[in-house]
């Protein structure tokens, strides 16, 4: 029985470890790339449905250290010298410093502050990396992260949120569930078109008479300078 107990704890032991691996080799993978394209699917799931009630399109293409990156009708700009984030829906961009762009989705090195207990397992060709969160104030209790083995390319998240949201489409009446959302990153390429362009802020702001004047076809936008 000790000796059941002994390597059952070793198994443990050891698993956990695997599961750091993965998660710094996936890492890695996104920062070491000098340049990348990929495009993203958010999807809104309800309880255990596999059904989005939701969705809409993003893109990255990292340069180095630089990225841009779409989120549905929302643009950020990670640039060497700024970052810019426009939102076409409100009709507003705001410029502040240089700021460490995060990839694949989320800040991995941030998020494993609150991690209570890690895991990794291989499900259908993919590695499935569970990480359980100790902080309810985050609003998220859990994140599952698939990733390719061959490449540790990030092929899906999915972040488990802890409060309970509205999905009924009758304003006189609620329809409580949890809710989870799915992120499907996707036609990876380390040969993209894409041009720096994206990075020169001129193509965004100009100054006229010293004031910060939106160009074409950003022209009537309201801007807000948070730069020190």
């Amino acid at each position: 029985m000790k000796l059941l107990t002994l390597f059952i704890g070793i198994s443990a032991l050891s698993f956990a470890q695997d599961a750091s691996e993965v998660l710094k080799k996936i890492t890695t993978n996104y920062s070491d790339a000098d340049h990348l394209e990929y495009y993203t699917m958010y999807e809104l799931l309800r309880g255990n449905s596999e059904v989005a009630t939701s969705n809409y399109s993003g893109y990255v293409y990292k340069n180095g250290k630089q990225l841009y990156q779409k989120i549905n009708q929302t643009e950020f700009i990670y640039a060497a010298g700024f970052t810019l984030k426009i939102n076409a829906d409100q009709k507003g961009m705001e410029l502040s410093n240089s700021q460490t762009a995060v990839v694949a989705g989320f800040d991995l090195n941030q998020t494993l502050k609150y991690v209570k207990k890690k895991s990794v397992k291989e499900v259908n060709g993919s590695l499935i990396v569970n990480l359980e969160l100790m902080n309810a104030d985050l609003g998220i209790n859990n994140i599952q992260i698939t990733a390719n083995p061959k490449n540790y390319r990030i092929s899906q998240l999915d972040i488990f949120y802890t409060a309970l949201q509205d999905f009924s489409k009758n304003r006189q009446q609620q329809e409580l569930d949890v809710a989870r959302l799915r992120i499907k990153l996707y036609n990876y390429s380390t040969h993209s078109k894409q041009t720096n362009a994206v990075f020169n802020l001129s193509n965004y702001l100009v100054q006229e008479s010293g004031v910060l004047v939106p160009v074409a076809p950003f022209q009537g936008y309201t801007i807000t300078d948070n730069r020190n």
